[in-house]
């Protein structure tokens, strides 16, 4: 029946019904999850006398998002493995063509978690997406490997001359790939997100050791191992007939590709960002349920942070500032965003209501009063994160979920209405907290993913031009690994599809895998002078590598957590995409301009 609770919005006027409210600082990720877990024990008593409690916060928010990203992680993590090496086992029907790409990529992947180790960071939502990334990047370059050594020993050469001629064929391509890819995600070191800077670095460094594995790795497997492939001559031929195709209407399909690009990338400017953390967990989670019942009756649990730093040396001083904060609480609390406050006048009304029965702050004996000096202690203990006789008083402003530009207004509200209260020589006003960091967070992750692409694009062009030594080339090139990334950014704002901390890293991975298999193809072009026969050569490898990536990552498009799934289909999605570009448009815009024949011998 205390007072101060209400003022909180932390009691219920209804209903017979009390909050606590806890502020927490948590170090390492696991604490979170640990924390929430005690605290729901500790509830256990009143579920079963008949109450109902409730968890909510942006502590047991996290907390859920850390579990469940980590349950997604490991529950999902092998799945992508078992999928792609099942899908290469189907492509090459040979458990050992399996296991001389599996291992070495395996040990890139060790790589990469080590490395996040030996740096101290934590396996969270943004970093966890590393280990399938480069399992699929590693499949990837691998299965350009075994493709070419497949199809040489269908065509009648002995293992160790098949792997002899792959090394000839595929190892530079393959070392250029993997080190343009890495080079693609290193460009996310320059993002603001730490989170998605940590992952760039990291993804490099694993990529950079899939280079060295994978290219001396594999075909050492392949030697050691030698394993029997089936390989259907239709399928070697899939991306030659393309080839053919493309070339002989070479104008309708460019044509065609800006009459489908121009639309879709439209979308663009429809991309909206995802502040709200809730979105990230599946209704039943008992953090989200309880946070958006609360929310639904009137109780926003999102804080602002307001810091009056300037000195509270005596318990008058603090007093006068007490009073003078309770003015500025009461005049926040008429905001129609702002659910509730709570700051250091509170405490000293609810210890001056129980010492005199009076709820206003009448004087020093809100202090003085407590003449038992277990009480005082208490209080002075209490009151401790809400004023610092040096750092000066905190003020949490409590508030409803809302808009961006609803958030921005209502913080320079803040600001303004604080400025007023306490804008004194010697009092700065400070406004931080959730909400503060939120609001920039989503032209961070706009920069982040125009950024990272500018880089990439513009540094990749520039090996591109001096791998193929042909402008023509390196131009047709970047316009077929920019495409993907355009068609598919452009669908997530058609559909609605919000940019998070994993969406925003959609755009990276799709330029990534695209460059992947346009470099072996390009690579082929250049040696060969003939796009029939480069595709002739690079096809088997592109379209496998296509279909394990895709199917790898479209098994993440199952998980209940939101962000992992949508990275999980977009990326696939991508993958596909850039798969048909280089069977269709790479031929029409780099191709030669005499005319070929699917049958016509390599140079």
């Amino acid at each position: 029946a205390v007072d101060w609770y209400r003022q909180l919005g932390l009691a219920r006027p209804d209903v017979p019904a009390l909050g606590v409210a806890v502020s927490v600082v948590v170090g390492p990720t696991e604490g979170r999850p640990q924390l929430v877990a005690s605290i729901r024990r500790e509830l256990a008593d009143y579920e079963e006398a008949g109450y109902d409690t409730a968890v909510a916060g942006l502590t047991a928010a996290h907390a859920a998002i850390d579990r469940e990203g980590r349950a997604t992680m490991t529950l999902f993590m092998p799945l992508v493995v078992v999928l792609i090496g099942l899908v290469g086992f189907a492509i090459f029907r040979s458990i050992r063509a399996v296991l001389a790409m599996l291992l070495p990529v395996g040990g890139a992947v060790l790589v990469g978690v080590a490395a996040l180790e030996l740096t101290g960071q934590t396996m969270n939502l943004v970093s966890g997406v590393m280990p399938p990334l480069v399992q699929a990047i590693g499949f990837a370059g691998a299965t350009h490997l075994v493709s070419r050594y497949a199809t040489l020993t269908a065509g009648g050469k002995s293992p160790a001359e098949a792997v002899r001629q792959t090394v000839r064929d595929k190892l530079a391509p393959t070392a250029f790939a993997f080190a343009t890819t890495a080079v693609g995600f290193g460009s996310l070191v320059t993002s603001a997100v730490g989170p998605v800077r940590t992952l760039g670095a990291v993804s490099a460094v694993a990529l950079v050791a899939a280079l060295i594995l994978v290219s001396l790795g594999t075909p050492a497997l392949l030697l050691l191992l030698r394993p029997k492939t089936h390989m259907p001559i239709h399928r070697q031929r899939l991306l030659e007939r393309a080839a053919v195709a493309s070339l002989a209407r070479r104008w309708w399909v460019l044509a065609g590709a800006l009459a489908v690009s121009v639309p879709i990338g439209l979308g663009l400017p429809r991309l909206q960002t995802l502040m709200d953390g809730m979105a990230f967990l599946a209704d039943d989670v008992p953090a989200k349920r309880d946070f958006r019942r609360l929310e639904a009756e009137g109780v926003g649990l999102n804080p602002f942070e307001l810091w009056i730093d300037k000195p509270v040396p005596t318990a008058e001083v603090l007093l006068y500032d007490a009073r003078r904060l309770h003015a500025l609480a009461t005049e926040l609390e008429q905001d129609p965003l702002v659910t509730g406050t709570m700051g250091v006048h509170d405490l000293l009304q609810a210890a001056q209501f129980r010492s005199t029965g009076a709820t206003d702050l009448r004087g020093i004996e809100a202090l003085a009063a407590l003449r038992d000096e277990d009480k005082r202690a208490e209080l002075e203990a209490r009151a401790a994160p809400l004023v610092h006789p040096e750092r000066g008083l905190r003020l949490t402003v409590l508030a409803k979920t809302a808009a961006p530009e609803a958030l921005e207004a209502l913080a320079a509200r803040i600001d303004k209405a604080a400025q007023q209260a306490f804008g004194d020589p010697g009092e700065e006003i400070l406004l931080t907290g959730h909400y503060m960091l939120l609001i920039g967070t989503p032209a961070k992750l706009m920069s982040t993913m125009v950024d990272s692409l500018r880089l990439s694009v513009a540094v990749i062009a520039v090996l591109f031009l001096i791998a193929f030594r042909s402008l023509w080339l390196a131009l047709g090139g970047m316009v077929a690994n920019v495409f993907p990334v355009i068609t598919t950014v452009g669908l997530m704002g058609w559909l609605g599809v919000p940019v998070d901390v994993a969406t925003v890293m959609v755009g990276s991975v799709a330029f990534g895998m695209a460059v992947d298999d346009t470099f072996h193809y390009l690579y082929h072009r250049a040696k060969s002078g003939s796009t029939v026969g480069a595709a002739r050569v690079a096809g088997q490898g592109i379209v496998a590598t296509s279909f394990m990536v895709a199917a790898g990552f479209a098994v993440l498009g199952l998980s209940d957590f939101g962000p992992v799934a949508r990275f999980g289909l977009l990326t696939s999605v991508a993958v596909l995409l850039a798969l048909l570009v280089d069977a269709v448009l790479l031929p029409a815009l780099v191709g030669e301009r005499r005319s070929c024949s699917p049958t016509e011998p390599l140079p």
